[in-house]
């Protein structure tokens, strides 16, 4: 009985390396579909992925995420992947999945000046044989992909309002960006909740879901995201993928998410992100 408790125990850490790989592999196509209209320069190779934007300074718009390696990293390779970022004085954003990454790259990025800023839970779920529970019906409620103008910018407020971000960098994200569907959920008429998704090779990635907190615990982001689920499943998609903070993994476990892994998000700290952004003396 205990070589058979073993196997079944490996074959469930298999079945979360997969969903892991599907989260991983979300965030990546994410980044990458930022090449769009030439303004970012995506670097994709069995190294890395690497998202350079000479125009902005913003850390969602530059980031090295899927840093693998064979051997120990050194520190001279961590400046190389940075190298790209100096040349222009634009800082990254570097992601890395617990577990997954290289030995020593969690301590050459910290010896170069770079910390962690986030923890987020890697949450997946199975599309395939698995019916999608539609919304409930409700009359006060109406869900669905925004396509006019007005509707997008709503989407767009509420999103940037509730995460506190620049509307300009993450117009590029999601709102411009081609290769993103957004949704929007109006409660009596009102804007109250959004979120942005992206199917690439089967798998749907969720991005920003976000409600205005005077219209939380209503249900509201739960039916929102029932309603792109069944949207990923009529395109195809074999795997819902996200991350989701402490506060929101309730509602993805409701749903059927499950947590696979774990991310660090690491920025430049303080003297990293001065060396980076100033590297010449400035003139008196």
């Amino acid at each position: 009985m205990e070589g058979v408790t073993t196997r079944v125990l490996s074959l469930a850490e298999q079945g979360h390396e997969r969903l892991g790989d599907a989260v991983e592999h979300a965030w990546c196509a994410a980044w990458a579909s930022l090449g769009y209209d030439g303004t970012t320069h995506v670097e994709d190779s069995p190294q890395l992925l690497r998202v350079v934007t000479p125009t902005s300074h913003d850390l969602l718009l530059n980031a090295i995420l899927r840093y693998r390696g064979t051997a120990p990293v050194t520190r001279a390779e961590v400046e190389a992947a940075l190298a790209p970022h100096r040349a222009v004085c634009r800082p990254p954003q570097w992601w890395l999945r617990l577990g997954s990454e290289p030995t020593g790259l969690r301590d050459r990025l910290y010896e170069v000046g770079m910390r962690v800023w986030g923890t987020p839970t890697g949450m997946a779920l199975p599309l395939v044989g698995v019916p999608v529970a539609p919304p409930l019906e409700d009359a006060e409620l109406v869900l669905g992909r925004a396509r006019r103008f007005d509707d997008v910018e709503a989407a767009l407020h509420i999103i940037t309002e509730v995460f506190d971000l620049d509307a300009a960098p993450m117009r590029r994200w999601c709102v411009s960006n081609p290769r993103f569907m957004t949704y929007l959920a109006l409660a009596r008429g009102t804007p109250a909740a959004a979120l942005v998704m992206q199917v690439s090779g089967g798998i749907a990635g969720f991005f920003q879901v976000a409600t205005l907190p005077r219209f939380r615990r209503r249900g509201i982001a739960q039916a929102l995201m029932q309603h792109a689920l069944g949207d990923a499943q009529a395109f195809g998609a074999t795997t819902a993928a996200l991350t989701a903070s402490a506060m929101a993994e309730g509602l993805y476990a409701r749903l059927g998410f499950i947590p696979c892994c774990t991310f660090e998000q690491w920025m430049p700290g303080t003297a990293l992100m001065s060396a980076i952004c100033y590297p010449f003396p400035r003139a008196r």
